[in-house]
């Protein structure tokens, strides 16, 4: 998890403060939930990569991973707005897996009155 803080005019420290996200980035769904907890509110903004990555406990079968259509009700109903994407394949076609970094940050940057 990184944290990034943008001000034109006051000077914050680098970590958001509990529940004060304005944007959270999901490269996997699960990992959104779990951020959601500490971080998110009403007002935040979800941009959440689609497909899961499998936790080891769920690929040992010791739990189930949570149903897609639940997690994506889930930050749609807890946050201001959810934009679901597909980017994984959108990574592989590009080349690379690791190029989902990019395509997130492009998507973020894509926002309505985002300031960069």
């Amino acid at each position: 998890m990184s944290h990034i803080r943008l001000s034109r005019t006051r000077n914050f420290g680098p970590l958001i403060p509990p529940n004060m996200a304005h944007v959270i980035i999901g490269l996997e769904p699960l990992e959104t939930i779990r951020i959601l907890h500490e971080y998110g509110n009403k007002e935040t903004i979800f941009i959440v990569n689609s497909r899961p990555i499998y936790p080891l406990n769920v690929i040992a079968g010791d739990v189930e991973y949570p149903a897609l259509n639940w997690i994506r009700s889930v930050l749609d109903e807890l946050g201001q707005k959810l934009y679901w994407l597909d980017a994984t394949p959108i990574a592989i076609e590009l080349g690379d897996p690791i190029i989902l970094n990019m395509i997130m940050i492009g998507a973020l940057c894509g926002l309505p009155d985002f300031p960069i």
